[in-house]
């Protein structure tokens, strides 16, 4: 359990990574993604000293959190700060979980295609804070993971951009995408504090049950890449941001290996 000043008190359960995954082994242009440099997950600010350390362990060197900063004041970066982390808050949402807020985004979303143009729209708006990303995670001399609450949402934007970046396929990244739809009772369950009442960003979906946002439809993802792919693609946008020559060659040669191998190896 952790506290923070801005939960007064309050202990925030912690519970090992629901939603984990290495990209190690997803297959991109000239090879394929390398094991243990790129992890995206669920809060990480929420997870166990143990795991913390088996990850360390696994070469990690940089977190990424785009979570909004009022879910990051109510964390803290938890136990993270024990170890030699550099951490990076660069959000993609503002006062995601607030309930009005939250609400304001379920009326608007109707169809998991819906879901896909909000996806889009964040991408074209937080583009610069997606660059940052990118710039860490080329430059970072170790491994990175990046994360959200669920990461799910703002976690699936920026892993598409990169395997986007690396030349992969729509399919491979909707594939990525669609995999946290088996997991998505247990990162609510997690995040609610294993079945107390909510006191994390989920206690805003409380009556969303069912809901396109709430799950991990391949649409979803396959919404974003088409709805971009109609106005151009991701490029383009990413160019005019800043994404240059230097920062792709930096990003294929932190992240791409020609040899694919098991990720129990």
């Amino acid at each position: 359990m952790i506290t923070t000043p801005e939960t007064e008190g309050t202990a925030v359960p912690l519970a090992p990574l629901v939603n984990l995954r290495d990209l190690g082994g997803l297959r991109v242009e000239g090879g394929y993604v390398r094991h243990g440099a790129l992890w995206r997950s669920d809060d990480i600010c929420l997870t166990t000293h143990e795991q913390l350390q088996d990850l360390v362990s696994a070469g990690l060197r940089a977190v990424i959190d785009l979570r909004s900063p009022e879910e990051l004041n109510r964390t803290g970066r938890g136990p993270s700060m024990a170890y030699q982390i550099e951490h990076y808050h660069l959000p993609l949402t503002d006062g995601i979980s607030t309930p009005a807020v939250m609400a304001e985004v379920f009326r608007a979303i109707r169809t998991p295609r819906d879901v896909g143009k909000w996806y889009a729209q964040l991408f074209r708006d937080r583009v610069s804070t997606i660059l940052h990303a990118l710039q860490v995670i080329a430059y970072t001399d170790g491994g990175v993971l990046f994360h959200c609450a669920a990461g799910k949402d703002r976690t699936g934007i920026l892993a598409a951009v990169v395997l986007s970046c690396l030349g992969t396929d729509q399919r491979t990244i909707i594939a990525d995408y669609a995999l946290t739809r088996h997991n998505i009772a247990t990162v609510l369950h997690r995040l609610d504090g294993g079945g107390t009442p909510p006191r994390s960003a989920t206690g805003t979906f409380t009556g969303y049950a069912g809901h396109p946002l709430m799950g991990a439809d391949e649409d979803n993802m396959r919404g974003m890449l088409e709805t971009l792919s109609g106005e151009g693609g991701m490029m383009p946008v990413l160019r005019a941001a800043g994404y240059d020559d230097d920062l792709h060659s930096a990003l294929k040669n932190r992240l791409v290996t020609p040899n694919r191998r098991a990720p129990t190896e």
